[in-house]
């Protein structure tokens, strides 16, 4: 049986007189009495059934078992004092760590910003940040894998239980690479002729909810990838074709990288302008947040 053969207590004593190297000193820094720390040893030793110090004059030295009861006892340690800081800040109503869900489409990069402000305000906070693609993040926040999705596409209908924010509006565009073959297409570009090309589109991540599939070409060859910033690089290397949010893609506009084609109706009506949306689920939200979800529908 090992019930009851440590104690927090004892794991302080032998952490104190490694330290400090004597049984002396250390129980001078925890304002005791040597006869109490060397009690506390002999009663551990004896319950273990091991030597953990061995004397030297004054000194006393840790054994080979002694510096793994150290070792992995400093972890515990630790642990707890993590432990008691973090019900301490429960307790104040500000959460000890957040999981974070962000779409690809809306990006980390944009929402750095927040997230710094939200450090700045609690630097001791822990934030697991997760991307995710189209009903991918819906199906986290349900299944409270993370706190918040930020820049999720219009939520699935067959969701409750949540609210829901609008964020940002995203403005797509046809894009293609400038040496790809449609780039010297004189007219507006039709369902025809993206026929014949390749399109890359973003897999969506859900598994229990319905798959989402967003502008989608009428075209019977694909190439699938995992993220936003795999689909802009097939199409840069003019492998395939696609729908892009502008704002994605400024550098490659600005140096001729990617080009805007313009469309018509038919094709227009694919792309237009897309709301993004921020989401809790319901129930009481701490102080974190409250503060990370204030931060990003006001910035």
């Amino acid at each position: 049986m090992t019930d009851n053969l440590l104690s927090l207590d004892a794991l302080q004593v032998v952490d104190a007189i490694a330290r400090k190297g004597s049984f002396a000193a250390a129980a001078a820094s925890l304002y005791r009495v040597p006869s109490a720390l060397t009690y506390t040893v002999q009663k551990l030793e004896q319950d273990l059934a091991i030597q953990i110090f061995v004397k030297k004059g004054r000194k006393a030295q840790l054994t080979p078992a002694g510096q793994l009861l150290l070792e992995r006892g400093r972890d515990i340690l630790a642990a707890t004092e993590q432990l008691v800081l973090d019900v301490k800040e429960l307790h104040g109503g500000w959460e000890s760590q957040l999981n974070i869900g962000i779409d690809t489409s809306f990006g980390v990069a944009a929402a750095t910003a927040d997230l710094q402000a939200l450090m700045q305000q609690r630097p001791e906070i822990q934030l697991d940040v997760s991307e995710f693609v189209l009903n991918g993040a819906w199906e986290a926040l349900i299944n409270e894998t993370i706190d918040i999705a930020i820049g999720v596409p219009e939520k699935p209908k067959d969701i409750n239980a949540v609210h829901v924010f609008p964020l940002i509006e995203d403005d797509w565009v046809f894009a293609i690479a400038a040496d790809h073959p449609l780039a010297a297409h004189q007219q507006p570009i039709n369902q025809v002729d993206i026929a014949q090309y390749r399109q890359v589109i973003i897999k969506d991540q859900a598994n229990t909810l319905r798959l989402k599939a967003l502008r989608q070409l009428n075209s019977s060859k694909f190439i699938k990838v995992e993220n936003l910033q795999a689909k802009i690089a097939m199409q840069l290397a003019g492998l395939a074709i696609g729908f892009l949010p502008r704002r994605a893609i400024q550098h490659e506009l600005a140096t001729g990288a990617l080009l805007i084609k313009p469309l018509d109706n038919e094709m227009a009506a694919l792309v237009s302008k897309s709301q993004l949306y921020v989401a809790v689920r319901h129930g009481d939200r701490g102080r974190a947040l409250e503060f990370l979800l204030n931060s990003l529908l006001n910035h």
